[in-house]
């Protein structure tokens, strides 16, 4: 049972398209999750946000490419935003059909312009108290940076402990 809960999150997280995605601008975003948050407590995560100047090499599992390695796309234009969408999710009982998810919450990050090989670190709230339905589990927190028109630029996300 315990092995299914994380092939869960992923599935989940495929339909809101939140994994390894390579979206329109290739921007490169890493989320990083504290070691741990107290439920209750507000959950803050560190996001680095990278638009690549040249090729760089991305790894994938090996049934993806013969050798493991794929190229990404070098980016040629300036990539703008201000928005990124937060969310929370993990169970909430004790079944994987209680899957909770907290947000999407909108949050405002400034304008940021990223010119090619150019990058930017910030800290986003996930939420302002964690759920206490999430105390002693594993949580996700996911971040989507979007455009001002709406266009899903990139995401990703980390896992972390609820205490």
């Amino acid at each position: 049972m315990k092995r299914l809960i994380p092939i869960f999150i992923l599935a989940v997280f495929s339909l809101l398209g939140m994994g390894e995605v390579a979206c329109a601008n290739d921007l490169r975003v890493t989320v990083t999750c504290p070691v741990a948050v107290s439920a209750g407590s507000p959950l803050n995560v560190n996001v680095l946000v990278k638009n690549p100047s040249e090729r760089e090499p991305v790894k994938f599992r090996k049934s993806r490419t013969r050798n493991g390695t794929k190229e990404q796309p070098a980016s040629t234009s300036v990539i703008t935003f201000n928005r990124v969408i937060a969310l929370l999710a993990g169970n909430s009982g004790g079944s994987l059909g209680a899957l909770g998810i907290f947000g999407p919450f909108n949050r405002n990050v400034g304008s940021i312009s990223l010119g090619p090989g150019e990058s930017t670190s910030f800290s986003v709230q996930i939420d302002s108290s964690v759920p206490i339905a999430l105390q002693g589990k594993v949580a996700t927190a996911s971040v989507m940076i979007y455009s001002d028109d709406g266009q899903i630029l990139e995401g990703n996300a980390c896992f972390v402990p609820v205490n």
